[in-house]
């Protein structure tokens, strides 16, 4: 990519509700949950409920399969934490673009 390349970007949220089950003391779970629309090429932040379980900390998001969005969530305490009924996440999704941008010549 050189100086005149423009990088452009669309900007979209889903919501899913993940539900972690239970989740050992010190370790990491993984959800996946279904997000029509989204390509493993684009980028995921994860934007967890104000309520989310007490002892989960949301640890990223990736897309994992075209229309999956895979969630990591540590338990740093020393006991399990279990949450089977889930909560409602929104997710930032970030679809790259790469457009060539001509400059008008002076």
């Amino acid at each position: 990519m050189d100086r005149n390349t423009l990088i452009a970007a669309m900007i979209d949220v889903k919501t899913a509700t993940v539900i972690p089950g239970t989740v050992s003391a010190g370790a990491i779970a993984t959800v996946t949950v279904t997000a029509t629309g989204v390509k493993t090429t684009d980028y995921v932040i994860p934007l967890p409920p104000s309520d989310l379980q007490a002892g989960l900390v949301p640890f990223g998001a990736y897309v994992s399969t075209t229309d999956s969005i895979t969630v990591r969530l540590y338990n740093p305490t020393t006991s399990a934490v279990t949450d089977t009924t889930g909560k409602t996440w929104r997710f930032l999704v970030v679809k790259p673009a790469i457009t060539p941008f001509y400059p008008t010549p002076t």
